[in-house]
């Protein structure tokens, strides 16, 4: 038993006009009352399609997946270009450079720390003082590395950058 142009189309996974251009080209044979039998119909477009004609899926998706990963990446440059003009972003290459002088920093200080203090703990016999004293330069050293140019140079930087 046959089923309707329409009943066919939603088998077919097609639009109704594209059964009824398969079915005027021929491709698709009618039965006797108007309807289509499914199982005849299916035969007669595998024998009577030619596949460089058709859209495949699988093209389609993948094409639709490329689209959807370039609007993905997209978005993400643009939220990076965001982020970057708010000064919440900071390039890695300057990071890097403010970071290695500011080590480069802590290890003079901390080097240092030795000669400024040796003959201030050679006077000392109390533990805890020499404690207090080696505490209060390693607080002193690590203070002014955090009001360096360092930090403001990030700053300026970033906004450099954004401009």
């Amino acid at each position: 038993m046959g089923v309707s142009k329409n009943a066919f189309a939603r088998m077919w996974g097609k639009s109704h006009t594209a059964v009824n251009k398969a079915v005027a080209s021929g491709r698709i044979p009618l039965e006797p009352d108007g309807t289509i039998d499914p199982d005849k119909a299916f035969a007669s477009l595998r024998a009577n399609t030619d596949p460089s004609q058709q859209r495949s899926r699988v093209v389609d998706q993948s094409f639709q997946q490329a689209r959807t990963a370039s609007e993905v990446l997209k978005a993400r440059e643009r939220r990076l270009r965001l982020q970057r003009l708010e000064g919440s972003l900071v390039p890695a290459d300057i990071l890097e450079d403010v970071m290695a002088a500011a080590f480069m920093r802590v290890r003079s200080h901390l080097l240092a720390v030795p000669r400024k203090m040796a003959r201030t703990l050679a006077k000392m016999t109390d533990p805890e003082e020499v404690a207090e004293a080696l505490e209060k330069l390693i607080h002193e050293a690590l203070d002014e590395l955090s009001e360096t140019e360092a930090v403001a140079k990030v700053k300026r930087d970033a906004e450099a950058d954004a401009a």
